[in-house]
Formats: structure tokens, sequence, C-alpha cells
């Protein structure tokens, strides 16, 4: 009986042992399933800030900047969260925001400073080849967004993917 006891004795610290590296596996399996869904929730996010843009510039045919400064935000949140080939894509789509916002810029101060409206300036433009041609920019900008949004799903489902 009392080697038993012993043997019992001897048995209860190793067993105390694999009980807490159990415990603390499960808590690590716990935590690295948090933190994936965490990053793939962060991800989303951004996915979704994207797609909202792209989306409101197509339907609208311009950049308002509260929608640009939203992008702006989603991409500094992207620097984190995804890869280069992502990261590159959507500093293309900020270089080309830029474009349109800054000649939509130009027309403004030009309208502000001459105090004419808009529709006086399209007016009166309508055969400048220089407006023309910044016209026809501006466009080619918002089409190219637009076309952004043809294969938006497929450039992000690959980190949206639950494993």
């Amino acid at each position: 009986m009392y080697e038993i006891i012993e043997l019992l004795k001897g048995l209860l610290t190793p067993s105390i042992g694999v009980i807490a590296i159990y415990i603390a596996y499960q808590q690590y399996k716990t935590n690295r399933q948090r933190e994936l869904r965490e990053s793939r929730k962060a991800k989303f996010d951004v996915y979704r800030k994207v797609k909202k843009y792209i989306t409101e510039v197509a339907h609208s045919g311009s950049i308002t900047n509260a929608a640009h400064e939203e992008f702006n935000d989603a991409i500094s949140e992207a620097d984190f969260l995804f890869p280069e080939d992502i990261i590159n894509w959507l500093e293309d789509l900020q270089c080309i925001s830029f474009e349109w916002i800054n000649q939509n810029k130009g027309i403004s101060e030009y309208l502000s400073e001459s105090g004419k409206s808009r529709k006086e300036f399209y007016s009166e433009q309508s055969d400048n080849s220089g407006y023309i041609k910044l016209v026809k920019d501006m466009e080619s900008y918002i089409d190219q967004i637009q076309r952004a949004q043809l294969g938006l799903r497929e450039r992000f489902s690959e980190y949206l993917e639950q494993k």
C-alpha cells in the first residue's frame, strides 16, 4: 500500500505538468483562431471600403473628398494586411484618383477666380482642344476606376478565404 502511495506521489508532478501543457496548447489554439478571425475581419473591412469607393465613383462619375479620404484610410490599413501585389494595385488606383482630383481642383480654382459657373465654363470651352483633352483625361480616370470593379472580388478572394 505504501508503495502505491509513493508511486502516486511520484506521478503527481508529471501529471500536473502534462495537464498544464495541454491547457497551454488549447489556449494557443484558441488564440490562434481568434487572431485569424481578426485578421480576416480587418482584411474584409479593407475590401469593403475599397469596393464602396469604387462603386461610389462608378455611380457618381466623380470623386468626393470624403470618399477619397476613406479610400486612403483603407490603403493605410492594407499596408499591414496584404502582400505587395494588392498594395501596388491600390496605390495605382490612388494615383488615378489623385490625378482626377487635381484636374478637378484646377477647374474649380479657375472658376472661382473667373467668377464663372461650370455651365458657362463648359459652354465656352466646348471647342477648346485643351479643355476637350482635360475632360477626356478625367473621364479616362473614372473609367479606369470603374474597370477596377470588375476584378475586385477575384483580386481579394485569395486573402479573404477562410483557412
